[in-house]
């Protein structure tokens, strides 16, 4: 790059200063060294460019690059000086500031001769970042220096410092000659001085302090050097302690006692006082003065008096350390734990605890000794203590803790109570002995205080008055009796106060708040307490009320009395004797107790009577006596004898009434409450008491028991369709028949519906038991000619063994239930054993049913559809909703085994709602994607349709939500349903058919119906039950049913099913017979909705989608 500018062409018309700048006059040129002017000029030189002013720039630029460098300088060093100042910093980045600033003027005068373009704007780069960062942070301070502090009140602020400096300085002279006077006075007190400087560690010593330890007059020296060494090791944790808690400003002053080491190797128990008398500008502690007092024989006086006073206390005593060791033992304590005084002094207090409890009281000590402020205990605590002997004492210990040599030290103060909690243990027996009385007393017993008030009310006069204690103590008598006149204290109760024994006559009470009253007499006397002093009344009270009413329920009652001596002669009777017996009170008194003897009674009945009385002195029970008119009766008797002071018989009450009635209404209870009322058998009470004497015999005896439980087969078929009064007429001859079959020692007992067992005695030969059921079958399988009928039932017997197979009543019941459904599964007419592999099956059975409770919730039920195709043309226009429950852990479930459970337990109503739903969707969807009119039937059970709560109305909402028509659900039935027709099925039925959901009777042709229901509720379909359809043949038996089932159904307007059709020959016979629809395995068997979908849209017309059985078909399925 060229140094000079070339300047080509120039304008030579601009002259603003009067000389062309190409003009430059030779001088300048030549001290430049500067090219000839004609075509260059010097860098930083404009087209106006004037030469007689270079040195004027030069000048001004070299003089203001001196100053900027010499201002820096002065800044640099003011800030090296002035290293306190919070923002010297500033200073230093000014110096820089202006350093730069400098340099631009320096390279502005080079680039004159030498135009170097990068280094003058480096430089002024430099000085322009200077710059502006001198600006950005100089202007956040801006703020800060405004706040300064003015020169002014600097100067003012200054004054006063040098004000209270000066006034330091006289306290301080005042305090150094107070000090001397001090020091002086404790000099003169006989106290040792000490002046401490904490920040060199110097001490000095008063003479008194020096001649206190054997120090030389001039001897001083470091508290870390000789005081330090001189406290006793034991005390100095504490002393520094108090100390540091002193300098720290935690305690108010320095007071300590501890003991310092004497010149002659003794040591001396001191008081060190002290206070800081100065500390150091940051707060420092610098100066302490203290003293020294030599209190060594106080604290031998003070041990000597400590000593005295455990000596003379009139209790063990024991002075014990924070270590558990015994320091003191007094006197007393050889009498109460007899260790001697030496023998404890030195030992472990936990000598004197029981053994057992050792290991935790000596963890309660330590606990308790190492507590900053132990707190004492009074004598509250009882305690055992173990003597020497080995003997435990019970005990009351009381701690005073006490300081004493910069330790603390236990108290303790033991006292023996073996003879207090004797004497208290003697107070209670006697106060509880006074409270049983009191409590026991058939008597009332009322004290009173000295105010008049209730204070003891015992159960007695809770008895008699029906007051509760609660309602009367501390209440005066006119508040809880209104019989009462007194508005205060009662006058006997006054005199009783003032030392007089009241005798009360006979008076009538009331209790308001009960509502009863009675007649009373009484006594009051003075209560006296220890003292001999009058502290209360004692009341004595007794129920006269039964006395006072005596004669008037002695002729009033209802029972017969009679009153004879000792010798039997009748002196009085009341007037319900006579009309009892019809003897007037003449005719009787005078005359014998033998007046009234029937002759009924044996001798021996007597003798056991009279023999009672001489022993007891009273006898009851039922007798037969005779009236006047010579009519014989039954009498409940109670005879009480009354005796004389000295024992002898006096005379003899009676008391009796006529039982006759009585006896005759219990046996008609007791009847009705143990016997069937229509077999006359025993019922389940009395079975069971029956069995429950029989197991106890079979224990006795050691031989077995058999239990039947018998069930009629077909009754209910007979007791539904004929009637109830025809039923109770077979139950009835079946109980004579069964009564017939077993021994005398057998019990036949009905426990309700048909249901009968049969309790079998000392089975000594299993014959026996075989020709007895045998027959039981027998007889109960003869004809029953129930009015014009003769109808036929048979018998499904369980048998069980005691104790073979159970152990209970409940066992044996189960078990014989169990056997006998075994039976009724295997046709009836039958006899089981129970075996274990039954009660495995009920165990089953029960798992099961707690499973299903979670099935539905666990999505573990599913529906099947299978297809009902129409036979004319071969198409699916219908289907079947099966249930299936895919268990667990079970597999595929049959619904042979949980459907019956499911009607037991009721969980069938939830899922068939479950069901119905799932129908329903489905039934929307394909008639949506294959045809309007698909309907799917659904199954509906009994159970379901006796819920009176009723399920329908949820389902024709649930079809409304859908929009779909009743006609799109069919709701297959029972045919026995028709059979137990009530208004709660009824009324569904018809809900149904008004709804518009069609019926079909579901296996008809297998139970038992009433053709007019058929028509009464309007059912829509028949479907044929497979068991006619498997062995269908021309001309056969089941052929002709299945023909008069169509023909039927159709006569009467409803379509039919058949169901199970599994072969071509039997699909063919069934479209020769009329018949509409068809379902089962030779269509499809039952499959989920997704494989149903694919079958519907196969021609079932042309055979495709036929299936063959391949396994056994699951009930219910067509």
């Amino acid at each position: 790059m060229k140094s000079l500018l070339v300047l080509t062409e120039p304008d030579r018309s601009v002259n603003m200063s009067g000389n062309h700048p190409a003009e430059i006059p030779s001088m300048f040129s030549e001290q430049l060294n500067l090219p000839p002017s004609g075509d260059f000029m010097p860098h930083g030189m404009c087209l106006l460019w004037n030469a007689d002013l270079l040195w004027l720039h030069v000048v001004s630029d070299l003089l203001i690059a001196a100053s900027y460098y010499s201002i820096p300088a002065a800044l640099a060093y003011f800030a090296l000086k002035r290293k306190d100042l919070e923002f010297r910093w500033i200073f230093l980045l000014f110096a820089v500031f202006i350093v730069a600033c400098g340099t631009t003027h320096l390279m502005g005068v080079w680039t004159i001769w030498q135009p170097d373009y990068l280094a003058d704007g480096l430089v002024k780069l430099v000085t322009a970042v200077t710059s502006v960062s001198t600006a950005i942070l100089l202007w956040p301070l801006i703020p800060q220096a405004l706040g300064l502090t003015s020169p002014a009140v600097l100067r003012q602020a200054n004054a006063k410092l040098q004000e209270e400096v000066a006034l330091r300085l006289r306290s301080e002279a005042a305090l150094r000659e107070s000090e001397e006077r001090w020091k002086f006075a404790l000099e003169g007190a006989g106290e040792g001085v000490w002046d401490y400087n904490l920040l060199t560690g110097a001490v000095v010593y008063s003479k008194r302090y020096k001649a206190m330890y054997g120090l030389v007059e001039d001897e001083n020296g470091k508290v870390s050097h000789e005081w330090r060494d001189c406290v006793h090791p034991e005390d100095m944790p504490r002393v520094l302690a108090n100390l540091r808690a002193y300098l720290d400003g935690k305690a108010p002053a320095f007071a300590t006692e501890y003991r310092m080491l004497c010149r002659d190797g003794n040591y001396k128990w001191i008081l060190d006082r002290a206070i800081l008398i100065s500390r150091t500008e940051d707060g420092k502690p610098l100066r302490m003065i203290g003293t020294h007092a030599d209190i060594t024989d106080r604290k031998a006086l003070e041990k000597q008096l400590i000593a005295e006073i455990l000596d003379s206390s009139p209790e063990a005593t024991l002075l014990v350390g924070a270590d558990g060791l015994i320091k003191f033992a007094n006197g007393v304590v050889p009498r109460v734990l007899g260790y001697s005084q030496t023998e404890l002094v030195g030992s472990n207090i936990d000598v004197l605890v029981p053994a057992q409890l050792r290991t935790a009281h000596a963890q309660m000590r330590g606990d308790y000794m190492h507590a900053p402020l132990p707190r004492s205990m009074g004598l509250n605590r009882q305690l055992t203590a173990t003597r020497k002997d080995g003997g435990d004492i019970p005990v009351e210990v009381s701690l005073s803790p006490i300081a004493m040599d910069n330790q603390t030290f236990i108290i303790a103060t033991v006292v023996d109570i073996s003879a207090r909690m004797r004497s208290e243990a003697a107070i209670k027996a006697a106060n509880e002995l006074n409270r049983q009385i009191i409590e026991s007393a058939q008597e009332g017993i009322i004290v009173y205080d000295l105010d008049g008030r209730f204070s003891i009310w015992n159960p007695f006069m809770e008895s008699i008055t029906g007051v509760g204690r609660q309602d009367c103590l501390g209440k005066l008598p006119i508040e809880v009796f209104s019989f009462l006149l007194e508005t205060g204290i009662p006058d006997g109760i006054r005199r009783a106060l003032a030392g007089e024994t009241v005798k009360n006559p006979p008076f009538r009470w009331s209790a308001p708040q009960t509502g009863r009253s009675g007649w009373a007499s009484s006594v009051q006397a003075p209560l006296y307490g220890s003292d001999e002093q009058i502290i209360g009344v004692i009341e004595t009270v007794s129920d006269i009320t039964e006395m006072q009413l005596a004669a008037t329920v002695y002729k009033a009652i209802g029972e017969a009395i009679m009153v004879a001596d000792a010798d039997n002669r009748i002196v009085a009777v009341n007037p319900a004797f006579t009309r009892l017996t019809g003897y007037s009170e003449a005719e009787a008194v005078g005359q014998t107790t033998k007046l009234l003897k029937s002759g009924r009674q044996d001798q021996a009945f007597y003798r056991d009577m009279w023999l009672a009385l001489e022993k007891t002195g009273h006898w009851q029970g039922e007798i037969h006596n005779r009236r006047k008119n010579g009519e014989v009766y039954l009498e409940w008797l109670a005879i009480s004898t009354i005796y004389d002071e000295q024992g002898h018989v006096l005379q003899h009450v009676a008391m009796f009434s006529d039982i006759t009635d009585q006896k005759r209404a219990e046996q008609i209870i007791w009847q009705q409450a143990n016997f069937d009322p229509l077999t006359g058998l025993p019922n389940r009470r009395m079975f069971y008491d029956r069995l429950d004497m029989d197991i106890k015999k079979a224990n006795r005896t050691g031989l077995p028991l058999a239990l039947m439980f018998l069930d009629l087969d077909r009754f209910k078929i007979i007791n539904d369709t004929l009637g109830h009064d025809v039923g109770d007429m077979l139950l009835k001859e079946a109980a004579q028949r069964l009564s017939g079959c077993v021994r005398e020692i057998d019990t036949v007992a009905r426990l309700g519906g048909d249901e009968f067992t049969v309790i079998l005695g000392e089975m000594s030969t299993p014959g026996t038991l075989e020709r007895i059921a045998q027959d039981i079958l027998g007889k109960l399988a003869e004809p029953f000619r129930l009015g014009n009928e003769i109808n036929y039932v048979s018998a499904s017997l369980g048998i069980t063994f005691y104790p073979g197979d159970a152990g209970s009543i409940d066992e044996l019941l189960k078990n014989a239930d169990q056997a006998m459904y075994a039976a009724k599964s295997r046709g009836g007419n039958r006899y089981s054993y129970f075996t274990h592999s039954m009660q495995e099956a009920a165990q089953a059975r029960m798992r099961l049913t707690n499973d299903m409770r979670g099935a539905l919730a666990g999505r573990q039920f599913q529906v099947y559809y299978q297809p009902i195709v129409e036979l004319a043309s071969g198409a699916i226009r219908k289907a079947e909703a099966l249930l299936r429950w895919r268990h667990p852990t079970r597999g595929l479930v049959d619904p042979a085994d949980f459907i019956p459970i499911a009607e037991e337990n009721g969980l069938i109503v939830e899922i068939g709602n479950w069901v119905f739903r799932q129908a329903a969707h489905q039934a929307a969807s394909w008639r949506a994607a294959y045809h309007p009119e698909f309907q799917i039937s659904v199954n509906k059970s009994p159970v379901q349709f006796h819920n009176e709560k009723g399920i329908h109305a949820p389902w024709f909402e649930y079809l409304q939500t859908l929009d779909l028509p009743g006609q799109s659900i069919v709701v297959e039935i029972t045919e026995g349903l028709l059979l137990d027709i009530g208004a709660v099925v009824s009324r569904q039925l018809l809900a149904f058919r008004d709804a518009g959901i069609q019926v079909a009777i579901d296996d008809f042709g297998t139970g038992y119906s009433a053709l007019s229901y058929l028509k009464k509720f309007d059912i829509d379909y028949l479907k044929i039950d497979q068991s006619f359809v498997c062995n269908l043949a021309p001309y056969s038996h089941d052929m002709i049913l299945c023909e008069a089932i169509i023909v039927m159904a159709h006569k009467l307007g409803m379509k039919v099913i058949a169901e199970g059709v599994e072969t071509e020959e039997q699909r063919a016979l069934l479209v020769a017979a009329g018949c509409d629809y068809a379902q089962g395995y030779l269509f499809a068997r039952p499959m989920p909705a997704r494989d149903f979908e694919e079958l519907l849209v196969v021609d079932i017309g042309t055979g495709a989608g036929k299936a063959t059985r391949k396994s056994p078909r699951p009930p219910g399925e067509g």
